[in-house]
């Protein structure tokens, strides 16, 4: 240790580096090692299992080209020791999901229904105190949960009230999950910054492997409309599925309805080319311009934030819906071209290409921005050849049946569940 002359003494210099390893494993073992690790975790050096990412992540940096300290001759098999996932027993440690709110907007009542399907051995808890002494009560009764395979669940653009917080920056050991079904460029990047963090929502997989890419297309279906069709006596699969049990509307219908309350350019400016088609409809505040036009009329449709998804209902009087969304930004896609085919028309969209991979092309109009004149030919075709429109309305609304299914919509099937409880990265527990 270097030394530094003062007064005719030798002093000490303490280095800032072994003042900041001090701090740091004053840090672990004070408050980030979880009580459940077992004890031969700490003897045999498998305690770096337990650490945050932020941490291991330091471990493993500092100690790259330092491998030629190790025997291999008695060194342990790592491929081994991954293939064996850590066993929870959920009588002894429930796993748990953690949450703060229990507003359901804004994708988070639809998300939690999605991960109830995928993860079943988990329990909601919620987690709301106002002071130290509430938060010292909560802690106690539920001491029995809280380990390094939990979760918090958390929309993308709400926080929680400071004490809240404070827990879950220094007493939570497992990950935060975001929920989203907006457009997320804005919150991403920052909110994603550093370990212990997923995403699920309309987000590119490709920027992180704890992205599970999940639009709200997705979760409307599984957690409103899906439920919906079930109450109804409907087999909601067969509806995607089967082109017989594709919706047809009412028997006697108008030409187009166009319903939005949110105001874009290129929508408003779509609804006015497409009402030179023939006499369309508008059912919101967005009406193409100042005033109803001449082929441009108010209807009343009683829609509002609290009742949207009764939209389906209200498409069914028409033969086109526009329904486009009010960016373009991949892999964005809402609720809307859903209810345009659950109500009965011919949905007219725009937005994600996505909806190429979900949809049968043949059963909607792709309405491009840039060039609409192919979409706008289509709908006049289809509008003035009734043999034609009824045509496109026999093709079914999943572009490749089943498979597209699997893929996409049925969060209890092997396919979704198995890449959302990967992302996850579970794969390292088995819970019995």
């Amino acid at each position: 240790m270097a030394v530094r002359v003062s007064g005719g003494r030798k002093r000490p210099i303490f280095p800032w580096k072994q003042a900041l390893f001090l701090l740091l494993l004053f840090d672990v073992f004070h408050r980030r090692i979880p009580t459940t690790a077992p004890l031969s975790s700490y003897l045999n050096g498998n305690i770096i299992q337990y650490l945050p990412a932020t941490i291991t992540a330091a471990i493993h940096n500092s100690s790259e080209g330092h491998d030629n300290y190790i025997d291999n001759e008695d060194s342990v098999d790592e491929d081994s020791v991954k293939n064996e996932p850590m066993v929870i027993r959920k009588s002894d440690t429930p796993a748990s999901i953690f949450h703060y709110t229990n507003n359901n907007g804004n994708a988070f009542g639809e998300a939690r229904l999605i991960l109830s399907a995928v993860l079943e051995e988990y329990e909601f808890v919620e987690t709301r105190f106002a002071n130290g002494r509430e938060r010292l009560a909560w802690k106690q009764k539920h001491q029995h949960r809280n380990h390094p395979w939990d979760f918090f669940l958390l929309p993308l653009t709400e926080t929680c009230n400071g004490i809240v917080f404070k827990w879950l920056m220094d007493d939570f050991k497992g990950n935060i999950i975001y929920i989203s079904g907006e457009s997320i460029s804005d919150y991403m990047p920052l909110r994603m910054k550093g370990g212990r963090k997923f995403l699920i929502g309309p987000a590119m997989e490709e920027n992180t492997d704890r992205v599970m890419t999940l639009t709200y297309l997705q979760m409307t279906w599984w957690g409103i409309f899906r439920p919906q069709l079930q109450q109804n006596k409907i087999d909601p699969h067969a509806l995607l599925v089967e082109p017989s049990n594709r919706p047809q509307g009412k028997k006697e219908k108008k030409f187009l309805i166009y319903a939005a309350s949110n105001c874009v350019k290129l929508r408003d400016q779509a609804y006015l080319a497409l009402s030179s088609i023939g006499p369309a409809s508008h059912g919101g505040k967005c009406k193409g311009g100042r005033d109803d036009g001449p082929n441009r009329t108010f209807v009343q449709n009683g829609i509002s934030l609290s009742n949207w998804h009764t939209n389906v209902e209200f498409y069914s009087g028409f033969r086109f819906c526009l329904v486009m969304e009010h960016v373009y930004e991949q892999p964005y896609v809402t609720e809307k071209i859903l209810m345009a085919f659950l109500g009965g028309c011919v949905p007219i969209y725009y937005g994600s290409t996505m909806v190429f991979d979900v949809f049968h092309p043949d059963s909607f109009i792709y309405y491009n921005v840039s060039n609409p004149s192919g979409a706008l030919a289509r709908v006049a075709h289809l509008e003035h050849h009734p043999e034609a429109y009824q045509k496109t309305m026999s093709y079914p609304i999943l572009k490749n049946g089943n498979a597209t299914l699997e893929k996409y919509f049925n969060f209890e099937g092997d396919t979704l569940k198995t890449k959302m409880r990967h992302t996850l990265k579970l794969q390292g527990y088995k819970f019995v």
